[in-house]
């Protein structure tokens, strides 16, 4: 039971920081290049399915790491990094 609780506190910082992140990243790109087309998204989507994708290498076969870093970054960082649901009005 600890260790469920502790997983979760884990993604929740990730994800915390990862939605931060995310909207400041795109209010950036939206104001440097405009919202006609919505760079922003595509730009955070790609980048984020990229280090999805070389995390999830390094994590599982390259190093040895606790799998509370890969909870942390891929799961929680990366997992609100890349899946924010923007309602503009």
């Amino acid at each position: 039971m600890i260790l469920i609780i502790r997983n979760g506190i884990i993604v929740g910082i990730g994800g915390f920081v990862g939605a931060i992140v995310r909207y400041a990243l795109a209010v950036w790109i939206g104001q440097a290049w405009g919202r006609a087309f919505p760079l922003g998204t595509f730009v955070i989507n790609v980048s984020g399915s990229f280090l999805i994708g070389l995390l999830m290498t390094l994590f599982t076969e390259r190093y040895s790491f606790d799998p509370a870093w890969r909870l942390l970054f891929v799961v929680g960082f990366l997992g609100a990094y890349t899946t924010f649901f923007d309602i503009r009005i």
